[in-house]
């Protein structure tokens, strides 16, 4: 800062004595002093053609700060304590944000001290002062390019490529660390060349960015890297700010932006853009991360009861022929109390190897490997064939199940085991929440699509309860004293497989009055392979 001018000072030596003259000359600051009657005596700011607005009221001089430090100025004359208050003035002088620091000194004159804020921008920078203004216009584009967007890797390019733009660089960089190493996820511009680079943190800005935890500034990258040096000449990287990826207390890596050798230096403002999108960067990386961990645990999930399953089969394979030897009396005759609790057991054990059943089918499902054999299917044979399952069910509740059906339906193209899977899990539901009443199954076809229906007298669905009827291991009924058994994994599988055959699963339903499942698939293949789940 240039020394003020003395010859510029007011005449009358009690507005400001010479400890107070050697102090402003020690600032590297723009200052304001103030007599007690307002008048400005000193400063090193040029207001109204008058050098610092000497002589005049600040009130005239300076309207904006006056009016925001009016208040602290009372206080700061009443207890001596000093103030700070943050000013945004348009003055053409300062044009920008800025912490004020008030204080009297010990000959009764109020100073002023103006520091530039994180948003000042002082006299030669106007133009990002108003980059600042479109800066919501930008945090909006920002946030539709991100919700436009679903994979990871092409999130943190349009993060990546907004950083470049937002920050004006030629070349930028996210990288993922761990302790030691440092990889480049994204490289884009003058950085491109280090796409999926593996480097040691060491010696490097980033690792003193993730140490410190806050945004690294250099105007030059080669003197502040020793280590780096002679690549970093060799590309001409000049000014670079790194910023470091934060989400919920975790530090995933950096994003750096860099320009070539002799550009303009990143300014803080640069940086604090910087550090907005470093945030979304994080937050891409922390959801990816939560992702795969989702992902691992799904798949050991399946592993666990796919091995559990295939475990339990082999004894309950031994129980159901045990089972069809005594029942058939091969063994020897039986009483009728004997024959009737090897009737139990064999539809316990019916039961059991039911839901181990549907437990491998789930599986098969999540890890994509359930395959669909497509053949020309008569629907009335598939639909008596699932109800000559489901019949003996309905008969042990003493529920009516009844079949109509026409006589004849075009053959579709489909794969009847799963079609049958499905309609035996629709009507096993049926009856399973049916009292009283029926069970009816009936079948209908148009020009492009075959119907099954399912429809029952029972219980009935809430409407608040269909979204989760679909879901796995997901029952209506809730708790150790429900009501009915089961895996909660048949309307999930047959929902998965009806998507399997292109076709749709749609339900109707009110408390009370009963519910219908209803099948439709097409009259020709029309495959296709669901998502496996989250």
């Amino acid at each position: 800062m240039t020394a003020p001018d003395v010859s510029l000072l007011p005449r009358d030596p009690a507005s400001l004595d010479f400890d107070a003259i050697a102090a402003l000359r020690a600032l590297e600051t723009k200052v304001i002093a103030l007599a007690p009657d307002g008048r400005i005596v000193f400063g090193n700011l040029d207001a109204g053609g008058a050098p610092g607005g000497i002589g005049r009221l600040l009130s005239a001089a300076f309207p904006t700060i006056a009016g925001a430090v009016s208040s602290a100025i009372r206080a700061v004359t009443d207890d001596g304590h000093e103030r700070s208050v943050t000013v945004i003035d348009p003055h053409p002088t300062l044009a920008g944000e800025y912490d004020v620091r008030v204080r009297v000194m010990h000959n009764g004159v109020t100073l002023l001290e103006l520091r530039e804020g994180m948003h000042g921008y002082g006299q030669s920078g106007l133009q990002d002062r108003g980059n600042a203004e479109n800066e919501p216009g930008s945090r909006r584009t920002l946030a539709r390019q991100i919700s436009e967007v679903s994979d990871s890797h092409a999130l943190l390019r349009v993060l990546a490529e907004t950083a470049r733009s937002e920050c004006e660089a030629n070349g930028v960089a996210i990288v993922q660390a761990d302790t030691k190493v440092g990889t480049v996820l994204v490289a884009l511009g003058s950085a491109a060349q280090h796409g999926a680079m593996r480097f040691e943190l060491t010696g490097s800005l980033a690792e003193r960015a993730i140490a410190s935890r806050e945004a690294v500034l250099t105007s030059d990258y080669p003197e502040a890297t020793p280590r780096f040096r002679d690549a970093a000449i060799r590309m001409r990287v000049g000014p670079v700010a790194i910023a470091p990826l934060i989400a919920h207390g975790i530090v995933f890596g950096v994003l750096g932006v860099q320009r070539e050798t002799g550009a303009t230096p990143f300014s803080p403002h640069d940086c604090e853009r910087l550090l907005t999108i470093a945030d979304h960067v994080a937050l891409v990386l922390w959801k990816a991360r939560l992702f795969e961990e989702v992902r691992l645990a799904n798949e050991a999930k399946s592993t666990f009861l796919a091995t559990v399953s295939h475990e339990l089969r082999t004894p309950l394979t031994a129980l159901t022929g045990y089972g069809e030897l005594l029942a058939d009396q091969i063994l020897g005759p039986m009483a009728p109390p004997q024959l009737e609790v090897v009737d139990r057991m064999r539809s316990v054990t019916h039961h059991l190897t039911m839901m181990i059943d549907e437990i491998l089918t789930y599986s098969s499902l999540e890890a994509g490997r359930e395959q669909v054999r497509t053949l020309p299917v008569n629907p009335v044979e598939v639909a008596r064939a699932a109800a000559a399952i489901v019949e003996p069910l309905a008969r042990q509740k003493n529920v009516e199940f009844r079949l109509e059906i026409p006589d004849a339906l075009p053959a579709i193209l489909s794969d009847p085991d799963k079609i049958r899977q499905i309609l035996v899990n629709l009507a096993g539901n049926a009856v399973k929440f049916t009292d009283h009443g029926e069970v009816l199954l009936t079948l209908a076809a148009d020009a492009d699509q075959v119907h099954f229906e399912v429809r029952d007298t029972g219980i009935g669905i809430s409407a608040e309860h269909f979204t989760r009827l679909f879901q796995p291991f997901t029952q209506i009924e809730s708790g150790l004293t429900r009501r009915h058994g089961g895996t909660g994994l048949g309307l999930y599988i047959s929902h998965r497989m009806a998507v399997l055959l292109g076709g749709e699963i749609s339900v109707d339903s009110a408390v009370g009055a009963g519910t219908t499942f209803s099948l439709h698939l097409p009259l020709h293949a029309s495959v296709a392979r669901p998502p496996s789940s989250p």
